[in-house]
């Protein structure tokens, strides 16, 4: 049998490196990391929905109690409703009392109802249950109006009782009422409708009346009831623990779904346990651990022997496209592919779809996909596929589409579910779209929000790819145009969009200013930014620096981490040629964790190369860019920034801890010592040349008085013609 190997998937999701991804959208496993497992993979729900869809809710629910306190303190809560402080403090005389007949004596300011359900309460603690039968159905006794607030209460404990003495008839028949008398309208806070039901089932299985049973169980789980999910288990491990038990069990057409969402779950629950992401669904069986090899040939034969007995027993098939699912786990593509065929639902289009993938029929399997993803969008999912489950759908979509080289599609399928896959979003929009690609899709599908209220923090897909756009056109060099993409969204970088614009705005100057201190001092602006900001401004979301995570290094990043797919064996024939190229393509430069410090460092240096290197100025941008890279573990490039100091700078204070404390470059001094400079350089020429200079200067002042004089003689010549 052909089986999916997601190990390391699930062993992944058990690391703390894990835990911090969850501090994000969920838990965000990354599909992409693992494309031929995903492939191959069987859909699943997850047991506990499939057990709550096996059939309709049918059970009345009243409001509840908070469901978080325990029984006692939620029957506590439900007796106190409605009454005042002197019908309490009657209530708790009742409960104090030694018997019955002096918990009634102490009731005379309470409703009938309360009354004779309490004094049958305090006689059924006090293992008086011939006084509680009496009492409890003194309740049921009441006209309707009167017996409302306690007669649900009674009638299920008159199917407790009933039960404990062995009467299972006289038990259903109250368990019975107790639904009857909730369905019409009576109070039932501690939703004792829905346990009658489990309560009923379990004489069901006493009697060996196990479709009985399986369909009372069915509907307490509709009800969301997850002693019922277990319950359903239990029964369904039951039957495929004894062979003996299978033929009979598969005629019952309910019992028979049980049984194949019951052996999907076995096979499925751990990877479903992966992109489920934490919703109200547990899972059952083996959560993260998938099976060892031998329990998962004992499991295949079971499997088998589940569904050899369903296509013999003659019954129609309940779900066809479970028992699909089912086919296609145990790798009879032909059933499968027969079975899914004859159901039109998504999870059937699914199962074809993978059918044709096995049979080399890409482009029908494309087709396939891609009408189960509209069936899902055009609400035909309820029944088929869990919320979660059409999640997986479209990440396996886009895996297929990302393995034929239709980059903007796979995003296009992918982005529906962001949340879930947010470490997939990121890898395609930061290493595989190309910028502009990028951008044409933010643009049509994740426009600008609204102004988030004051102070808020907001956490949204939209939100996080318009900031990554931002920080690639960044990287780019596309100042101007990354500015539009920097929203307001978060409370803690409310000013990233300004530092970004003065970012560009000092870098620019930085080339064009006139005066050669006015450059370096810009340039340094630029380098304190991008080194104090750059995180934010030009990070990459994924690696190298991980701004999804805040430049934490985490075992499990985004996309296939540093060395990328080439270099990672689980993506071994899994990434084509185009997409290795791209991802080459889009790499940070340098490809360095925290990379924008190295662009700091550079350009301060570049700055400091426009000052004088004597300057004090200049010792400190070229201090501050060594000390920058010592904080960043590259101790080479420090001391070569080091090194171009000590081959011109000028003796400072701080030499003796260059790299470390450095203190501010003082541009203000520059056009002193620059003035300085130029009047020693004059006063040295001066005095060495100084007899030259008298000459050149009588030579000059002569020329100019001959020139004003014959200047004025022609004038005066010009007048007289």
């Amino acid at each position: 049998m052909r089986r999916n190997s997601v190990l390391a998937v699930g062993l992944g999701l058990m690391s703390i490196a894990t835990a911090a991804e969850a501090c994000f959208f969920g838990v965000p496993w990354q599909l992409f990391d693992h494309r031929s497992e995903i492939r191959q993979a069987t859909p699943v729900n997850s047991f506990a929905w499939e057990a709550e869809h096996l059939v309709p809710v049918s059970v009345h629910q009243d409001a509840p109690v908070d469901a978080n306190d325990s029984y006692d303190v939620q029957r506590e809560a439900a007796e106190k409703r409605g009454l005042g402080a002197a019908q309490l403090a009657a209530l708790a005389a009742m409960r104090a009392a030694p018997d019955a007949q002096a918990a009634w004596a102490a009731g005379g300011e309470l409703p009938d109802a309360i009354r004779l359900y309490t004094a049958g309460g305090v006689a059924f603690a006090h293992g008086d249950s011939g006084s509680a039968s009496k009492y409890f159905a003194a309740v049921l006794g009441l006209p309707p109006g009167k017996a409302a607030s306690r007669s649900v209460w009674a009638a299920y404990m008159l199917g407790r009782m009933s039960a404990k003495a062995g009467d299972a008839r006289a038990a259903g028949m109250y368990f019975g009422k107790t639904r009857e008398l909730a369905a019409q309208g009576a109070a039932d806070p501690l939703r004792l409708a829905t346990a009658s039901l489990g309560d009923e089932a379990r004489l069901r299985l006493d009697a060996a009346d196990t479709p009985g049973a399986v369909a009372l169980y069915a509907e307490q789980a509709a009800a969301r009831s997850s002693e019922a999910v277990q319950s359903l288990r239990m029964v369904a491990e039951g039957i495929m623990a004894n062979p003996d038990r299978l033929e009979a069990a598969v005629r019952d057409r309910l019992t028979q779904r049980l049984l194949v969402v019951h052996a999907l779950a076995l096979t499925g629950d751990y990877l479903h346990a992966l992109h489920t992401g934490g919703t109200e669904y547990e899972i059952g069986y083996d959560g993260f651990f998938p099976p060892d090899d031998t329990t998962r040939d004992s499991r295949t034969a079971s499997l088998q022997k589940l569904f050899d007995a369903i296509r013999a027993s003659g019954v129609a098939v309940a779900g066809t496209d479970r028992l699909a699912a089912l086919a296609y786990e145990l790798a009879d593509f032909a059933s499968a592919k027969a079975l899914a065929e004859s159901s039109n639902t998504p999870l059937a289009l699914w199962i074809q779809a993978k059918v044709a993938l096995e049979n080399d029929d890409e482009q029908e399997g494309a087709k396939l996909m891609a009408q189960a993803l509209r069936t899902t969008a055009e609400g035909q999912a309820a029944g088929s596929l869990e919320p979660s489950s059409v999640g997986l759908l479209h990440g396996e979509a886009s895996v297929w589409d990302l393995g034929r080289g239709d980059f903007s599609q796979a995003m296009s399928v992918l982005w529906p579910v962001a949340k879930t896959y947010w470490g997939d979003v990121a890898y395609l929009a930061e290493r595989v779209l190309t910028t502009d690609e990028l951008r044409a899709f933010v643009d049509a599908h994740a426009p600008e929000p609204e102004p988030p209220p004051a102070q808020a923090y907001r956490i949204d897909p939209v939100d996080e790819l318009r900031g990554l756009l931002a920080r690639r056109l960044m990287r780019d060099g596309r100042y101007q145009e990354a500015l539009g993409y920097f929203d307001h969204v978060r409370k803690d970088d409310p000013d990233i969009r300004a530092d970004a614009a003065a970012f560009a705005a000092a870098l620019d100057r930085s080339r064009t200013a006139f005066w050669a201190v006015d450059r370096a001092q810009a340039g340094w602006v630029a380098a304190t930014l991008l080194r104090n900001r750059g995180m934010e401004m030009m990070g990459t979301e994924t690696s190298p620096d991980n701004a999804g995570f805040e430049g934490g290094e985490l075992q499990a990043g985004y996309g296939p981490g540093p060395g990328g797919p080439s270099q990672q064996q689980q993506y071994a024939g899994a990434v084509g040629q185009n997409e290795l190229v791209r991802y080459d393509a889009s790499r940070a430069a340098p490809d360095l964790r925290y990379h924008y410090r190295y662009l700091a460092a550079d350009q301060a240096v570049a700055a400091s190369a426009e000052l004088p290197p004597r300057t004090q100025a200049f010792a400190a941008m070229l201090c501050t860019a060594s000390e920058w890279m010592f904080s960043s573990g590259a101790t080479q490039k420090a001391r070569a920034i080091y090194s171009l100091y000590l081959k011109a700078g000028a003796v400072v204070p701080f030499a003796t801890h260059f790299g470390h404390a450095c203190p501010a470059p003082r541009f203000q001094d520059v056009t002193k010592t620059q003035v300085k400079l130029i009047w020693t350089a004059v006063r040295d020429v001066t005095h060495r040349h100084g007899g030259r200079f008298f000459v050149l200067g009588l030579v000059a002042v002569s020329g100019v008085i001959i020139s004003a004089i014959s200047l004025r003689m022609r004038r005066r010549r010009a007048g007289g013609a």
